[in-house]
């Protein structure tokens, strides 16, 4: 049987919003594994990336003001 896991991700960059709650902490770590770099989103403040392969913005993404 084949590994589900490669050396190469299939996505460069991949946003996770709600990513303070308690299921954007669980997918948090899920996917890593599949991306270059995880965006993490949310309105409340978060834990910190934990390496070049995150980004943690907090911001209310309905205020288009504070999204990039």
């Amino acid at each position: 049987m084949a590994s589900a896991h490669t050396t190469q991700t299939p996505f460069n960059r991949l946003l996770l919003t709600g990513a303070a709650g308690g299921l954007g902490k669980v997918l948090r770590e899920t996917l890593r594994p599949y991306t270059k770099v995880l965006r993490l989103s949310d309105i409340v403040e978060m834990v910190p990336a934990v390496d070049d392969s995150e980004e943690v913005q907090v911001c209310d993404l309905a205020d288009k003001n504070a999204v990039h």
